[in-house]
């Protein structure tokens, strides 16, 4: 293979290698933390509901219905970026209810998630989430893809400096004179 062309293949593999594993916003979808109420909660009455996410979230909507349809929606405000409050209208007739919620994240993607609270005289008060006062962090999962771009971009920055210095030492060969002259 000609040496230009395996130095563009070599450029072009490290290129991807970049584009591929590069660190970027990995939880750019808005994923659910915690609510208020919690899934499968027994409360005594059914009103605002709280949610927190582990990215940033711009709306969102929400039902609450029994088996015989939709009672309550409310449409979520942000408090702060990863809080969406909603304001439902108190439930406190005794049965199992299902909350369905649909929210936007912040690059932009629709997600939906559904749990069922218990109505029952006898449960908790659920307690109004506090938005966070820095950004929730996630497993470390993330830091392995920051450490193979890292390695990624380690490898192909030392192939390009070899290629450069490879080249420049060909190009002074070719303008040093031969000490033999040829006859």
């Amino acid at each position: 293979m000609h040496p230009q062309r395996r130095r563009a293949i070599t450029v072009l593999g490290c290129l991807l290698g970049l584009v591929v594993l590069a660190p970027g916003r990995a939880d750019a979808h808005a994923e659910i933390r915690e609510t208020s109420p919690a899934p499968r909660a027994e409360v005594a009455a059914l009103g605002p509901i709280d949610m927190i996410f582990w990215s940033e979230v711009l709306s969102g909507t929400l039902t609450v219905s029994d088996l015989d349809g939709e009672i309550r929606s409310a449409t979520g405000r942000p408090d702060g970026d990863f809080v969406l409050r909603f304001e439902v209208e108190p439930v406190t007739d005794p049965g199992t209810y299902r909350i369905d919620v649909a929210y936007v994240s912040a690059d932009g993607d629709r997600n939906a998630r559904a749990w069922t609270v218990t109505v029952d005289e006898g449960g908790d008060v659920p307690e109004r989430l506090t938005p966070p006062e820095i950004v929730p962090t996630r497993e470390s999962g993330n830091a392995t893809v920051t450490v193979a771009a890292g390695a990624v971009l380690f490898a192909c920055t030392a192939v390009l400096v070899a290629l450069v210095l490879r080249r420049a030492r060909n190009r002074l060969d070719e303008l040093e004179p031969d000490p033999e002259p040829t006859p």
